[in-house]
């Protein structure tokens, strides 16, 4: 086991973690960028633990300067990483599954109550993102049940899609989906600067709270989720063409002919979907 003082020296030491980062053999298919800012790491790690969690589930340990701080806390840890020579130090209370995140059954492993966290890298973050908040239309989403929150870090373009309000350029089909079980709150903003090798974007913190209740109640759930998907098809499009192409009967909806998807609310999107 590595020794507790060597990962409180690496925080302390100017550089210590970019050395430590600069010996490791990168994969460019695996979109490896290593966070190096040790106070960043440590405000990841406070929102890690602002909720009262059982377990911990770690997505894309990578070389583990996350993972020390998380066992610190006590509670069990498990860390995922599809790259097997990313070997970990071992730790009391802790396990490393080297398996691709998508095959993995998060639910099982997060039970009776956890948190997850991690860096998503960039070529995956969609799919990871719905496995984690599941699909709209499935209300009895087992890991929702089970999850205390998440704290996920993306490219700040995608935080910023996720957090947009009705009528702002980056409000979507992600927006509404992601939010419609979940609270999305803004944890902080991650420079490109704090990783090695540094991306080409900046990125974003984000903490999703599980709701006990959808935002709305609609008839049927089902519907609304194509709805949505469908509004948002063609984004240059209005809502009733958008709608039209996607072979919706609109002739009985009030929608004002220049209305765009983005325009709309998750209550606005509900009543259309009830009026359906």
């Amino acid at each position: 086991m590595r020794p507790c003082w060597h990962w409180h020296v690496s925080l302390n030491k100017p550089n210590a973690l970019l050395q430590r980062a600069k010996v490791l053999r990168l994969k460019k298919g695996l979109s490896q960028n290593f966070l190096i800012d040790a106070s960043i790491l440590r405000k990841i790690q406070t929102l890690v633990l602002s909720e009262e969690a059982e377990k911990i589930v770690e997505i894309g340990s990578g070389a583990g300067f996350l993972t020390e701080l998380l066992v610190e806390s006590g509670r069990p840890v498990v860390a995922i990483e599809v790259d097997t020579t990313m070997a970990l130090s071992e730790f009391p209370n802790f396990s490393l599954m080297h398996q691709d995140v998508r095959q993995v059954d998060l639910a099982s492993l997060i039970q009776p109550r956890g948190v997850i966290v991690g860096n998503l890298p960039y070529h995956l973050t969609g799919p990871i993102l719905f496995q984690i908040v599941g699909e709209l239309a499935d209300a009895q989403y087992p890991l929702r049940a089970c999850l205390t929150h998440a704290v996920l870090m993306v490219q700040k373009e995608v935080g910023e899609r996720l957090l947009a309000k009705p009528g702002e350029s980056a409000y979507g089909q992600l927006t509404l989906q992601a939010s419609f079980w979940f609270e999305v709150l803004h944890g902080l903003d991650v420079p490109r600067t704090a990783f090695y090798p540094a991306p080409k974007v900046d990125s974003m913190v984000l903490i999703f709270k599980p709701r006990h209740e959808p935002v709305i109640q609609v008839r049927d759930l089902e519907k609304l989720s194509r709805l949505i998907k469908s509004s948002f098809v063609h984004r240059r499009k209005t809502l009733l063409n958008n709608l039209k192409l996607g072979g919706w009967d609109i002739e009985a909806l009030q929608i004002p002919k220049n209305a765009r998807p983005q325009e709309f609310s998750i209550q606005q999107f509900g009543a259309l979907s009830d009026a359906l």
